[in-house]
């Protein structure tokens, strides 16, 4: 039998809950919703109505790539 998990106690999952941003993100771009350039802020202006430029910038490519806010990884 396998061993029962307790799932009150925190689990390092390494990289493996990327692949499912990866998928969840594909789904939608593929029903038309975000584009990778799309401002992460504007499509949730209700919880941040006056983002900091910094983040008033960041993409969701930003989030897949994880190379928001650092200049020798981004693309022109």
């Amino acid at each position: 039998m396998g061993k029962i998990i307790n799932t009150a106690k925190p689990r390092n999952v390494y990289s493996v809950s990327k692949r499912f941003t990866v998928i969840a993100v594909g789904r939608a771009m593929d029903e038309g919703k975000p584009a990778l350039t799309d401002r992460v802020p504007d499509a949730c202006r209700e919880r941040v109505p006056n983002p900091p430029p910094r983040l008033g910038a960041l993409t969701p490519e930003h989030l897949l790539t994880m190379n928001r806010g650092y200049p020798q990884c981004t693309r022109p």
